[in-house]
């Protein structure tokens, strides 16, 4: 201290000009540690996170990077790519209660600019030529030839009739249109929507549609039919069957394809073997879906009330639901058939126990509950006492059962009060 007393003024300024320096270099380098410590786990941060965002799909990452880009920007300020509209519309069809949910976390595009992106799609009536060609694409990278086997289906639904103006086709919808041109100023209140649908593979994929009016007619139907068939055969996808139910129309229509296989077999002088019908020499299977095969049996006037389960739209024929496949068959189930044969075979009181022909009907719900579960399983694994909701193996019990059944059906007789459509093809 003596020393700093007997220095001259400008001597006692530089040491304190250096004294202030050591304290600011000491603090530099107290920092310096902390700050190369925080990189040091920085860097050990992204190695970590780095591995986990190497084991991510493509879509995750793009949703991620999204996420960090317009999380704290504002709803008008942000905007996406063309993936992130895909990804989003994907989860709006999924659910739309669901995806207003997660907009309120995420940063996601809003519901117009979703359906701004569903307008710039231009989809006429008909064969679509951009859905073939997609599918074409990816039918050709299915390396398994089982892959490729799939069944076509389809099915009419009932439209709002009514027309509006489509301001980026330039043309007013609404009216019957079949495709290729072939528009009739009718208003349109259906529509007919064919689907692919793989066996093995899981994938489904709609092909064409059609607008009518009251239904499309049986001569119109055998085209569609015919040009979606071997659209989609020209993908490389195989038709192995279709599926529809037993709307008159297409009954005839199946009836008529059918019909011609059989005209051009016999022009050719060779004996039909096949079951169905052949487009191309390629043949395909017709089928009925079992769910309208079995609402197609409940015109029953069952009576008194069997089960506590069972309502009124089970048992009286004026209140019956036909639209709902599931009230046929809580009908025809094992429950019904099973509480049914019990009460006519009961040895209690008389006011007590059913008509011993009773029993029959009894048969008939078991028998009927077994066939449609036979046909109608998506499940490999069996169930208890179920054994014929599972799938079909070489030697499961099915093909017992089905031959058993065939004898059973053939010698069935209908008796109804209201018209049935012979189904020629079966």
């Amino acid at each position: 201290m003596t020393r700093i007393k007997n220095i001259t003024p400008r001597k006692k300024y530089l040491h304190k000009v250096i004294v202030d320096f050591k304290k600011s270099l000491c603090v530099i380098n107290r920092r310096h540690l902390v700050t190369k410590k925080k990189l040091v786990e920085a860097r050990n941060f992204i190695k970590k996170h780095g591995l986990l965002i190497s084991k991510m799909n493509e879509t995750s990452i793009n949703f991620f990077k999204t996420q960090l880009k317009s999380q704290y920007i504002s709803p008008r300020g942000r905007r996406f790519s063309i993936d992130d509209k895909i990804f989003a519309l994907s989860l709006f069809k999924s659910s739309a209660k669901t995806y207003r949910l997660l907009s309120k976390t995420f940063a996601l595009p809003s519901r117009k600019t979703l359906m701004d992106l569903l307008r710039q799609l231009q989809l006429e009536p008909g064969v679509n030529d951009q859905i073939i060609n997609h599918l074409k694409e990816t039918v050709g990278n299915f390396k398994n030839k089982l892959d490729t086997h799939c069944v076509l289906l389809f099915d009419e639904v009932s439209l709002a009739a009514g027309t509006q103006y489509c301001e980026l086709e330039d043309k007013i919808i609404g009216f019957q249109d079949l495709g290729n041109d072939n528009r009739k100023l009718k208003f349109a209140d259906k529509a007919l929507v064919f689907m692919v649908r793989g066996i093995k593979r899981k994938f489904k994929q709609s092909i064409s549609f059609y607008f009518t009016e009251s239904g499309m007619k049986t001569p119109d139907l055998v085209v569609a039919l015919k040009e979606t068939i071997r659209a989609v055969q020209a993908t490389g996808l195989k038709i192995i069957a279709t599926v529809c139910d037993q709307a008159p129309t297409n009954v005839a229509a199946l009836n008529i394809l059918h019909k011609e296989t059989i005209e051009n077999y016999t022009r050719k002088g060779i004996e039909k073997k096949t079951l169905g019908f052949e487009i191309d020499g390629i043949e395909i299977v017709p089928l009925y879906d079992p769910p309208h095969l079995l609402k197609d049996k409940l015109r029953l006037d069952i009576g008194e009330r069997m089960a506590p389960k069972l309502t009124d739209s089970h048992i009286y024929p004026d209140r019956l639901k036909k639209m709902k496949v599931s009230v046929a068959a809580q009908v025809f189930s094992q429950r019904v058939g099973s509480i049914m044969l019990m009460l006519s075979e009961w040895a209690g009181e008389q006011e007590d126990k059913l008509n011993i022909a009773a029993a029959d009907t009894a048969k008939l719900c078991l028998f009927i509950d077994k066939l449609f579960d036979s046909v109608n399983s998506s499940s490999t694994s069996v169930l208890p006492g179920k054994e014929l909701r599972g799938a079909v193996f070489s030697t499961s019990a099915h093909w017992k059962f089905w031959n058993e059944a065939i004898q059973i059906l053939e010698s069935m007789k209908f008796s109804s009060w209201f018209q049935i459509y012979n189904i020629e093809i079966l």
